[in-house]
């Protein structure tokens, strides 16, 4: 206080100096303040919508796998554990065509290679080859994760068992060429 009073005896242009260069300290600290504060508000609201989202993913009845540019596994949920008979701890990090394998007629090709070959959104049925031996009908998707600029981020894969429904057609087409009696073509 006792500068600022000497400051003001000695002149006006110095005063106005140490004043500006205040207003502008002051200036700058509430800035860093508020993009702080903004920064956290982001932070927290990206943390909400990213546990909106495994929560949702999580809960699926369908399996879902996602993956990184180079197709190691980054999410697995129950559903997809379920199918694989995998557990997501031991499916994460591994590549895909570690852990999603189909049975095919044609010559082995890694799932990585079919999926990056098909077109994005088509629909697929095939034989899986789950973990523990068992051999489920599934029909599954692959999409691509983009970002807004078309770079590539990863893929998505879903799945579902379709043994009911396989079932069902067979039944619907035994009941529309045999007799219900006397099981008679």
């Amino acid at each position: 206080l006792l500068s600022l009073v000497h400051l003001f005896q000695r002149g006006s242009a110095e005063l106005a100096i140490v004043v500006a260069n205040g207003a502008a300290a002051i200036l700058t600290i509430s800035i860093a303040t508020s993009l702080g504060l903004m920064r956290t508000r982001a932070e927290r609201a990206l943390r909400y919508v990213r546990k909106i989202a495994l929560t949702t993913l999580r809960s699926l009845g369908e399996a879902v796998i996602t993956t990184n540019p180079q197709g190691q596994v980054r999410f697995v949920n129950r559903a997809a554990e379920r199918l694989l008979a995998l557990r997501r701890v031991d499916a994460v990090g591994r590549s895909l065509d570690q852990v999603f394998r189909l049975a095919d007629q044609r010559p082995a090709r890694p799932p990585l290679i079919e999926l990056l070959e098909r077109g994005s959104d088509e629909t697929t049925e095939a034989i899986l080859l789950a973990h523990d031996g068992h051999r489920p009908p599934i029909e599954f998707t692959r999409t691509p994760i983009q970002s807004g600029s078309g770079e590539l981020y990863g893929h998505v894969l879903v799945f579902r068992d379709i043994s009911a429904r396989l079932d069902h057609e067979a039944a619907m087409r035994r009941m529309a060429f045999r007799d219900e009696l006397t099981g008679l073509p």
